[in-house]
C-alpha cells in the first residue's frame, strides 16, 4: 500500500501548494518535511546525495502521471515543475474532505514555509534538523556553510 500512499501524499502537497512545485529536490524535501511532521505515512524515505530521498515518491509521480492526474515536466533550463492536471485537482479535493482542518493547515504551514524560500535554505534547514539523512551527501561541506550564512 506504499504506492497509495505515496500518491496521497504527491497530490495533497501538490494541491495545498496551490497546484504547482518547482524542482527534485524541493519536491522531495517538503514531501519528507510533510510525512515526518504530518502525515506519517508509510512512504519510506533515505539518506541520498542530497538528504533524504524516496524512490516510493518517484514511483508515485510516474503513476500519477500515467493516470493523467499530474503533469511532470524540465523546462529549458533542466528545472523540473510538478503540476496537478483537472482531474489531479478533483482527486485532490476528494483526499482533502477526509482531512481534519487542522492537519490541513499543518501541511500547509510547512508547505507555505518551504515553497518559496531559496534551495539552499531549505537544504540547511532538513539537514540541521534530520541529520541522519546526511550520512550519504555529497554536499555536507556546502550546507554547512549555508546553515553558517542562515543562522540555522
Amino acid at each position: 500500500m506504499a504506492i497509495k500512499e505515496a500518491k496521497e501524499l504527491v497530490t495533497l502537497i501538490l494541491g495545498l501548494a496551490g497546484g504547482h512545485i518547482a524542482t527534485d529536490t524541493r519536491f522531495q524535501k517538503i514531501a519528507f518535511l510533510v510525512n515526518e511532521k504530518v502525515l506519517k505515512k508509510d512512504v519510506k524515505f533515505e539518506p541520498m546525495d542530497f538528504g533524504p530521498y524516496s524512490k516510493e515518491l518517484v514511483k508515485a509521480v510516474n503513476k500519477l502521471k500515467k493516470e493523467g492526474k499530474v503533469i511532470y515536466v524540465l523546462d529549458s533550463d533542466s528545472v523540473s515543475h510538478y503540476s496537478l492536471t483537472r482531474e489531479g485537482e478533483e482527486e485532490f479535493k476528494r483526499l482533502e474532505n477526509k482531512i481534519s482542518p487542522d492537519t490541513l493547515n499543518e501541511i500547509k504551514e510547512i508547505i507555505g514555509k518551504f515553497k518559496d524560500v531559496p534551495l539552499t535554505y531549505l537544504l540547511a534547514y532538513v539537514y540541521t534538523n534530520y541529520p541522519d539523512y546526511t550520512v550519504k551527501s555529497k554536499i555536507i561541506d556546502k550546507v554547512e556553510e549555508w546553515r553558517n550564512y542562515y543562522g540555522i
